[in-house]
């Protein structure tokens, strides 16, 4: 028997912003490390997978992403798979066995690099040092934000469930 804590509607609005703040940067092109675009929304949704218990409401954040990556009507590919690969994320932490902040570690590493396969997959042969360097850091980031969640997330009552 595993324990869930149900975020509480505060909770939830503050992984928005951050999910809102986040979206703004990358669809911006305002984040990057040693000219490395950083995929730190999809850090954020996959860090912020464990801490949402219903998916609907992980589906908002997902919206919420999608919105402030891109401002403008329609979908593009990218935005497409990036929500694909955050509700795999999603699926994925409820069933893997083991502690969170593991699982959140080989999640990010895997959502990184499904992400960028399904993208481009010759990106991974052409510039391999490149997907090392955002494998890396996407999933620091990630661990960074699963911490501070961890941490500063307001819970309302904890419910039991089986794994």
């Amino acid at each position: 028997m595993r324990q869930s804590r149900e975020i509480t509607s505060l909770g939830l609005s503050i992984l928005a912003i951050i999910i809102a703040f986040a979206g703004f940067l990358q669809g911006n092109s305002l984040f990057s490390i040693a000219g490395v675009k950083i995929n730190v929304v999809l850090a954020a949704l996959i860090a912020f997978s464990f801490f949402v218990e219903r998916i609907p409401k992980f589906a908002f954040l997902v919206l919420i992403a999608g919105i402030f990556i891109r401002f403008r009507p329609g979908i593009e590919r990218e935005l497409l798979v990036l929500m694909v690969v955050a509700f795999l994320a999603y699926i994925a932490q409820e069933k893997l066995p083991g502690k969170p902040f593991i699982n959140c570690i080989l999640l990010q590493v895997i959502g990184t690099l499904v992400f960028l396969v399904i993208i481009d997959v010759h990106f991974i042969s052409f510039a391999p040092s490149v997907v090392i360097q955002e494998t890396v850091y996407n999933t620091a980031i990630g661990v960074l934000l699963f911490l501070g969640a961890e941490q500063f997330i307001p819970y309302g009552k904890t419910k039991r469930f089986t794994a």
